[in-house]
């Protein structure tokens, strides 16, 4: 028994019937037609062909779409709203992307922030928008030239695509900041502020990975501290924002994911130095002190020295930063950096295979601007146990930067404070002639005289 779809008759009719349907809609002959066929998809019994037929339509007619504009992001929000997401998806990719630079930006983008506000407390809804109409339309944006009045609404959907918190919009988020010359920056200081807070939230977000989607967060971070540089007011915005982030970070007993570390590395920059005191400097050493204390001797070796390289040594050149600038600092500092230096000292400084640790790297960015911070010969004693433990240390395991370290300190010091290097001819003595190093050739006479 022969079967139809066996028939030579079967294969034309169904051509005949893919060219007939596919241009069933291209016959409206006014707008309220096209409306009408709109409205009939928002229907319990429309099909997926019936989308798939329409937006064919308004793809091949630019003039059909841009007089029924409103109506087609009316149907397509609606359209997601009743989790028709494909459908949506269908009508957005056809004849809306296709046409972008010929229709009206502002609508589609205002029915975007919509959309992320309304979807963002539904995980399985906000991942459907973001796979099906979020992504398609970053994309497109991205590739349109855009006038620069729409600016501000583009920052809102920035801001809308990521407090819908989930993996993917940090990526969106940040291919459209790269906008080339696009967003006037200094007019957008308390978006950047706002911004920064939403960034700096992400924290919550766990993995165990070193490389994540979330990485673009170190990105959006990286580029406002680069336009920063150029806009000083927007550290205005960043400051207070910023410095909370760093020291929540910092927390003791506290471990995040990798990308919180990465943000970490990028928003030091985003502190304002007009902003910075004593008590800032106070926090970083606080923090820093965290990480010398044991407490991530039983953590894998390889996540702590990653984290420690992605944050903590970067903010402990941030503090050195702030020393230069203060010039000389209070006696309470120099009390709990003497003490953060012993701490240091008490720890190993390298890697069994000879690599420098984080211990190592962070009293190597601070130490060198200790003397230069020193104001009187008080603040110069505070530093003995430290400067003496420095010195064993050095001796005992043949150790030249620590030898440096030390060297450099008095030289420094000594001519600054004679009576307090007075204290230290010995050891002076004994680098000059046990070891032949010729460094206080000047200082020893004028030690002398003081003793």
């Amino acid at each position: 028994m022969l079967h139809s779809c066996e028939s030579s008759a079967w294969p034309p009719m169904v051509s005949s019937l893919r060219y007939s349907l596919s241009r069933l809609y291209d016959n409206n002959d006014t707008s309220t037609d096209a409306q009408l066929d709109l409205s009939t998809l928002l229907l319990d019994d429309a099909t997926s062909d019936n989308v798939h037929l329409l937006a064919t339509s308004f793809e091949n007619d630019i003039e059909l779409l841009k007089s029924n504009y409103t109506k087609v992001l009316e149907t397509v929000e609606r359209l997601i709203l009743m989790d028709r997401f494909d459908d949506a998806s269908r009508f957005t990719y056809k004849p809306i992307i296709k046409h972008i630079a010929s229709i009206d930006l502002a609508p589609l983008i205002q029915m975007m922030i919509r959309l992320c506000s309304f979807l963002a407390n539904t995980t399985e809804r906000r991942d459907q928008l973001c796979s099906n109409i979020l992504y398609h339309n970053t994309y497109a944006l991205l590739s349109v030239k855009v006038n620069k009045k729409l600016s501000s609404l583009f920052f809102d959907l920035i801001l809308a695509m990521l407090e819908m918190y989930t993996m993917d919009t940090p990526g969106y988020a940040a291919k459209l900041l790269t906008k080339s010359e696009f967003y006037p920056w200094a007019e957008l200081t308390y978006h950047i502020g706002h911004l920064i807070r939403i960034c700096g939230s992400y924290d919550s977000f766990v993995h165990t990975d070193y490389f994540s989607k979330l990485d673009p967060l170190q990105d959006i971070l990286k580029l406002i501290s680069d336009r920063a540089k150029i806009n000083p007011i927007i550290y205005r915005a960043t400051h207070e924002p910023v410095l909370k982030y760093i020291l929540r970070w910092s927390v003791k007993n506290t471990v995040y994911s990798m990308h919180v570390y990465k943000m970490g590395g990028q928003i030091l920059d985003l502190i304002d130095k007009q902003q910075a005191t004593f008590d800032t400097c106070s926090q970083f050493i606080d923090a820093l002190r965290h990480r010398v204390s044991g407490d991530d001797d039983n953590d894998d070796p390889e996540q702590a020295r990653l984290r420690n390289a992605q944050f903590f040594q970067p903010l402990s050149a941030r503090l050195a930063k702030f020393m230069e600038q203060f010039k000389t600092l209070p006696s309470a500092l120099h009390q709990k950096l003497a003490l953060f230096f012993m701490a240091i000292l008490n720890r190993p400084l390298y890697a069994e295979n000879g690599i420098r640790k984080f211990e190592y790297w962070t009293m190597n960015n601070i130490w060198h601007y200790v003397s230069l911070c020193i104001a009187n010969q008080e603040d110069v004693r505070l530093y003995k146990t430290c400067l003496d433990r420095l010195y064993t240390r050095a001796q005992d395991d043949n150790d030249q930067d620590l030898k440096c370290w030390w060297i450099s300190f008095w030289q420094t010091v000594g001519m600054k404070f004679p009576q307090v290097a007075a204290d230290h001819v010995e050891q002076f003595l004994c680098i000059t002639i046990d070891e032949k190093d010729m460094s206080f050739l000047v200082l020893l006479p004028v030690s002398d005289l003081k003793r």
